[in-house]
């Protein structure tokens, strides 16, 4: 009995560990990037046939790779379907800043309310095609480190 008593506190104790572990964790990283915020900013206009699979790459990396990456889409008065696939997604996901060519004219980013110490801008053209415009990406996405002071502002075009 009494080492029955012992090996079930060594599991409850590994449980625990690995719970606490991983909650710290997630605090952790919390309190690192909670001050550290990098803008990522993709001013598009006329993707309508490429928007919402790099809107899609853009989710689905900051989700796994860069949750203190904060995305920002800029559409400059497409004349195509780019900004009704846009509001799409935005409503779909919320987790990304959709502002119009206007606002982010007048205000920049400081309409978003954030304290911002990095600002990375993209610009994707119709004139590349997906494959590019994804190349361009993922380069752009593979130098982002989340040190402070490694980054500055850059303008991608």
């Amino acid at each position: 009995m009494k080492y029955f008593l012992t090996a079930a506190g060594v599991l409850l104790l590994v449980y625990l560990t690995g719970k606490c572990k991983y909650w710290l964790r997630l605090k952790w990283c919390a309190l690192r990037f909670k001050q550290e915020k990098i803008f990522l900013v993709l001013r598009i206009r006329n993707l309508g046939q490429q928007i919402e699979g790099l809107v899609r790459e853009l989710i689905t990396w900051r989700g796994y790779q860069a949750p203190y990456v904060e995305l920002v889409i800029v559409d400059l008065d497409s004349e195509d379907e780019s900004k009704a696939i846009l509001e799409r997604l935005y409503a779909k996901f919320q987790n990304f800043y959709l502002l119009s060519s206007q606002a982010y004219r007048l205000d920049g980013l400081n309409s978003l309310g954030f304290a911002i110490s990095e600002v990375i801008v993209i610009d994707l053209d119709s004139g590349n095609d997906y494959l590019d415009n994804l190349h361009k990406l993922k380069r752009t996405l593979a130098n982002i480190v989340p040190t402070k002071g490694k980054l500055g502002n850059q303008v991608m075009s």
